[in-house]
């Protein structure tokens, strides 16, 4: 599976003016902006920077490192580990943080015993997208979105991303946790929280002016989750110019954060086709007429911010 985007017709190059421009606005952003606002930029940027720092020579091995920078865009949740076999749930659990408007959230038991109440699931497991987006505005009352193809979907991804949105997406899982290809057998889920591109420096206009440069990896560009920001990184993905796609990721079997190939990440979903036979038919709940393939198989789901009111509130 190909993790290329086509090319818009006419898709023009990202001037310096625009650049300048995202950085004027950045810069009054950030001058207005609160305290909590910086001391939450800097904790995303510091873990991202440790993130990247750790799996760099790994993404780059066969790459020239000379001339390669990363554009790293991140959103932190915090770590939940999951009890059972509650992933889909547990993935749900973190996007509390970046959706709702409140600190009122819920718990693992909270969405289980919903989730149960709903039909959708006897031990924890989620075997559907639809039913994880029916759960989601359920509880945290905002809006999802289900989407296929998710490889041919990159600008979509992240221009969610930098808004500060999360994206849940099942997969198959390794012993390590990243994605593999299984079939199905190990179906999980995990929570997407940021990306990160690996491009020629020579292709890109004025990074110094569309991103900060880490303090101690001079390779490594952050950008702020504002949406003015992503035209630099839109240019990057309309004309082909990344080496590499890589997604920030958490899942509930692990506290470290994952940092993926998109590619493997969007294969891996779409190799969910049986599951394991280690589990009881009679003790899950599968969607009818198609099981996993019609529940999990080449689908996302986006979770959205709005303006429903919080019937918790």
């Amino acid at each position: 599976m190909s993790m290329e985007v086509k090319t818009k017709e006419n898709s023009s190059q990202m001037s310096s003016e625009d650049c300048n421009q995202c950085h004027n606005e950045w810069s009054q952003e950030s001058s207005n902006g609160s305290n909590d606002d910086k001391t939450k930029n800097d904790s995303n940027f510091e873990i991202s920077s440790n993130a990247c720092t750790k799996y760099w020579n790994y993404f780059t091995k066969d790459l020239e490192e000379e001339d390669i920078v990363m554009i790293s865009l991140y959103n932190n949740v915090d770590n939940v580990l999951q009890s059972g076999p509650k992933c889909g749930l547990v993935a749900l659990l973190m996007c509390q943080s970046l959706v709702l408007n409140h600190n009122s959230y819920l718990t693992q038991e909270d969405l289980f015993e919903s989730a149960k109440q709903m039909g959708f699931s006897k031990t924890g497991e989620m075997f559907s997208v639809e039913n994880m987006a029916k759960l989601t505005h359920r509880l945290l009352s905002v809006e999802t979105e289900i989407k296929v193809n998710l490889n041919e979907r990159i600008n979509e991804l992240v221009s969610h991303l930098a808004k500060g949105l999360p994206v849940l997406v099942p997969y198959d899982s390794d012993a390590n946790h990243e994605p593999t290809l299984l079939g199905g057998q190990r179906a999980h889920w995990a929570i997407i929280l940021g990306f990160c591109i690996i491009v020629n420096k020579s292709n890109i206009n004025n990074i110094d002016l569309c991103g900060i440069r880490d303090q101690y990896n001079h390779q490594l560009y952050h950008l702020k989750p504002k949406h003015l920001l992503t035209k630099c990184v839109l240019d990057i993905i309309d004309n082909r110019k990344y080496k590499k796609i890589l997604v920030y990721a958490k899942q509930g079997k692990s506290k470290y954060l994952h940092i993926w190939s998109f590619n493997r990440l969007c294969q891996s979903n779409c190799n969910l086709v049986k599951t394991s036979l280690k589990l009881n038919k009679s003790d899950i709940v599968l969607p009818e007429n198609g099981g996993i393939i019609k529940g999990l198989n080449n689908q996302c789901l986006f979770v959205t911010k709005n303006a429903i009111v919080d019937s918790r509130q």
